[in-house]
């Protein structure tokens, strides 16, 4: 295995033609890993080769954060106990020690107890492991240009 794992993070608005663009890009980049918020979907699945493994809440609820594994040889396990509505969890086994990548999505000003709750007790869970969040905070600030700070 290589000794990088390289990550795609993008926020894809459902549309189909994002999506598309994201299946270019990553001819070029080839990542191993895609984390996407707000997925275009077909039957509750995004469109990816069918010998990529998707992991997402596995209800029947909207797909807001799957996580794309591309890499199959990638010794890759959701962690359902941090795998909901609106963040997927997944352990990543490498040659030297496990990584904890957590894809969020989070609806405009909707932060409550529920998520400061799930990354309190994923930090308490994950403490020795390195933890890498991605995802879309949905935070706008006037630091990146926005008119509006929420």
């Amino acid at each position: 295995m290589d000794n990088k794992i390289k990550i795609i993070q993008q926020n894809l608005r459902k549309s189909p033609t994002a999506h598309n663009e994201l299946r270019s890009s990553i001819v070029n980049f080839n990542p191993d890993i895609i984390a996407l918020q707000e997925p275009y979907v077909v039957n509750n699945r995004p469109p990816f080769p069918i010998v990529s493994r998707i992991f997402q809440v596995s209800d029947n609820s909207i797909i807001y954060c799957p996580i794309v594994v591309l890499n199959n040889s990638l010794i890759v396990n959701q962690i359902d106990n941090f795998t909901n509505y609106f963040a997927t969890a997944i352990k990543i086994q490498t040659n030297s020690s496990l990584i904890i990548l957590v894809n969020i999505y989070l609806h405009s000003n909707s932060f409550s107890e529920v998520h400061f709750n799930y990354f309190s007790d994923l930090f308490a869970s994950f403490d020795d492991y390195p933890i890498i969040i991605v995802g879309d905070f949905n935070a706008r600030n006037t630091y990146w240009n926005d008119t509006i700070i929420n």
